[in-house]
């Protein structure tokens, strides 16, 4: 979700010199609540509602929630983080997005691969059609390795280079976007 529904914007999180604030200030609780002031991304906003209104797919939010930041206990940090993403959600996808069967929100602990949490909730394996749109490569490896099909997306914060397999680009416009997604599908 941050990163590629929310732009994630690194100036929140800096000094007024540029540094990162010590602790690594996104890592705080104080920090986390930042996420409420991302601005959506206009692109994938977009490309989601479009997708969202055709049958053939199945689409959901699955977005990781931190680990005890400040020490705080994990239930109390995870709920309020979880509470702000579905703020957010409600500010920038309603009232297109509900949450349905076909239409899943999740939010896993980040110690959970996405693959795990997306192959329990549909009761198989993943497979070649099985799409996780992510700007964490960590994410896209585990989930190929899971048998699904990864696609990076390029928000103008991360590298082109960092990443081997299929990419989107936050230049390209809806319509490009879409088709890159639907061709990797075999339906």
């Amino acid at each position: 979700m941050d990163g590629v529904l929310a732009r994630f914007d690194k100036a929140l999180y800096l000094n007024p010199d540029g540094s990162i604030i010590t602790p690594p200030f996104y890592e705080t609780f104080e920090g986390r609540q930042k996420f409420l002031e991302f601005q959506p991304d206009p692109l994938m906003i977009s490309v989601f509602n479009k997708l969202m209104q055709s049958p053939s797919v199945l689409l959901g939010i699955i977005s990781n929630l931190p680990m005890n930041p400040d020490g705080m206990k994990e239930e109390q940090i995870q709920r309020a983080i979880r509470e702000n993403k579905l703020t957010w959600l409600h500010r920038y996808l309603k009232p297109m997005y509900k949450t349905t069967v076909s239409h899943p929100l999740m939010f896993p602990n980040e110690n959970i691969p996405k693959a795990i949490i997306v192959e329990d909730y549909l009761g198989r394996k993943l497979t070649k059609n099985d799409i996780l749109i992510d700007d964490y490569n960590k994410n896209l490896k585990f989930w190929e390795a899971k048998g699904g099909t990864g696609v990076k997306y390029l928000n103008g914060n991360n590298s082109h280079d960092s990443y081997d397999g299929s990419k989107l680009h936050y230049t390209e416009s809806p319509e490009e976007v879409i088709k890159e997604i639907l061709s990797k599908l075999s339906v």
